[in-house]
């Protein structure tokens, strides 16, 4: 079940039968416990309520930052009988600059007559600003995006781009970003080229690539070149980049990762099953570094389609387009 409140809203569910007081039977938990939101915006903030029996009473929530509280409401919430339900506070937050962030604390309890308050369950809000690209001081960014799915929200966000091309003449790109939807098998050759970039010393970033098998690539002599390190992760990545993003994907993940036996090839990009658990823990992040400095970076979350449902998206993208840190996350032995 899930119901959505602005602040001030009326209570919820219509009960049959003497509940139990709320704070006695049921639980308060935020979905997302570090969560980031546009400041500036109207923004929706999950918070799940548990009860083994029917209940009623009223959940009390509030937002602080440095001491001051942002915001605070109260509502009347009821359950007829056991189970869960999601209590979507809407509310907006002020806005702030990209490059400064502001954190805030959201606290949530119960609370019935005669019973005092239940436990409060802590939070963390990161409000973010719309654009982290400006910061990063960017030179013109070469970009592979055959379905024009990344380019529009970039040049919105003042990031210069040029198509890239695999055959153009001159000196070779040293970053390159791939778009979505590019499978490593439909387009071998190109994939060959960017891989051969890598070799060479450069930095490959793709987002969101279709289902193939991504090969090794090939030195001089035709035999593959293997990694010096390579590492796999699951969403927990986001928290390793930007500590503000936690570690959840609020969407769909189709797209996942499994790790082949060299040197069959690098990894398989593969459809997620339909059937699978949203919870269950999923391979969205490979990355493989090459003697000589090359480095690629394959992330499956769907960027694109999460450019404007939250920071998320901008600012992973952000930071892998950051320079590699000195001090690389540990090795993952795919074998």
């Amino acid at each position: 079940m899930v119901v959505a409140l602005a602040a001030g809203a009326a209570g919820l569910g219509i009960l049959t039968g003497p509940p139990a007081p709320a704070a006695e039977v049921a639980e308060v938990a935020w979905r997302h416990p570090v969560q980031a939101v546009f400041g500036g915006r109207p923004v929706d903030l999950p918070v799940e309520l548990r009860s083994p029996a029917a209940f009623q009473g009223r959940l009390f929530w509030r937002l602080t930052a440095g001491g001051r509280v942002l915001a605070s409401q109260s509502q009347a919430v009821s359950a007829a009988k056991p189970g869960a339900q999601l209590v979507v506070i809407k509310m907006e937050l002020p806005p702030v600059r990209a490059e400064v962030g502001l954190a805030v604390t959201a606290e949530a309890w119960l609370e019935a007559e005669g019973t005092g308050r239940h436990a409060i369950a802590q939070g963390k809000l990161w409000v973010l600003g719309d654009n982290p690209f400006p910061a990063l001081q960017l030179p013109e960014l070469p970009l592979w995006d055959l379905d024009n799915r990344l380019t529009p929200g970039l040049e919105q966000a003042g990031v210069k781009c040029r198509a890239w091309l695999p055959d153009a003449a001159g000196a070779p790109d040293t970053l390159i970003l791939v778009g979505p939807g590019i499978s490593p098998e439909a387009q071998a050759g190109e994939v060959d080229r960017l891989l051969r970039t890598v070799v060479a010393g450069g930095t490959v970033i793709w987002v969101s690539p279709g289902a193939g098998r991504l090969p090794l690539p090939q030195g001089g002599d035709g035999k593959p070149l293997l990694p010096s390190r390579l590492w796999f992760q699951s969403t927990a990545v986001m928290a390793e980049l930007d500590k503000r993003l936690g570690v959840a994907w609020s969407g769909a993940l189709p797209i996942e990762l499994a790790p082949v036996e060299f040197p069959a090839a690098l990894c398989d990009v593969r459809d997620r099953p339909a059937a699978a658990d949203p919870a269950a823990p999923a391979l969205v992040w490979l990355e493989a570094r090459w003697p000589g400095g090359g480095r690629l970076i394959l992330c499956t979350l769907p960027l694109a389609e999460a450019w404007n449902a939250g920071p998320a998206a901008r600012y992973l993208l952000a930071a892998m387009l950051q320079p590699a840190p000195a001090a690389p996350r540990p090795e993952t032995n795919p074998n």
